[in-house]
């Protein structure tokens, strides 16, 4: 076989028109792919960014929710403690209360002692001036 000039020329052309196909497309794969890729990236920086915000407005509900149930427990708990404070400040007063009543009745039975030990002793002096034997 002879090798015709013309023909490798041809075929140089034709694998250089190939070739310029092959990059043509290559070229416009890549800039589908790169636009493809910047969309994705945006989108994600997008969600990412929503991801972000909705989070943040959680964190500030959940910490405004702790805030009133904190307040509200403070209240609570000042209003049992005011209260245990002025029960236990009743208890005192009724203990004291009892403590005298009590200081009291023992002096009353103390002077009913005196008093039952004054009137035995007058029987036993009547008793010694009439003389025991009243049979």
């Amino acid at each position: 076989m002879e090798y015709d000039e013309s023909y490798g020329a041809r075929e140089m052309n034709n694998n250089n028109s190939m070739l310029s196909s092959i990059m043509a497309k290559l070229a416009y794969i890549s800039d589908i792919l790169e636009k493809k890729l910047k969309e994705d990236i945006h989108s994600i920086k997008h969600r990412t960014g929503v991801c972000d915000q909705t989070r943040k407005e959680m964190n500030d509900y959940m910490i405004n929710q702790m805030q009133k149930i904190r307040e509200d427990l403070n209240s609570k708990l000042h209003t049992i403690l005011d209260k245990l404070k002025t029960h236990q400040i009743n208890q005192r007063t009724e203990g004291l209360k009892l403590q005298q009543e009590i200081s009291h009745l023992k002096k009353e039975k103390l002077g009913l002692y005196q008093q039952i030990t004054d009137v035995q002793k007058r029987i036993a002096d009547m008793e010694n001036i009439i003389g025991y034997d009243v049979k």
